[in-house]
């Protein structure tokens, strides 16, 4: 994802529409790897604690909570 926030900066900074669909592809990448190749390896590798894991933590963003809560 680093990579890809790198080429977008780069894309915003030079005005390159070349850069920022390079920026795309690689997050586009970067997902679909996650999506397709590693969260089924690690639901194979440890089952239910991932699962419990997935419903207690964002894939990409985090979750702030007030001080209410």
């Amino acid at each position: 994802m680093g990579c890809g926030l790198h080429v977008l900066g780069e894309a915003i900074i030079f005005h390159s529409l070349a850069l920022a669909e390079l920026a795309a592809a690689l997050f586009t990448g970067a997902n679909l790897f996650v999506l397709l190749y590693e969260e089924p390896v690690l639901r194979r590798k440890f089952g239910a604690e991932y699962e419990n894991y997935c419903r207690r933590v964002p894939r990409w963003l985090p979750r702030f909570k007030s001080k209410l809560d």
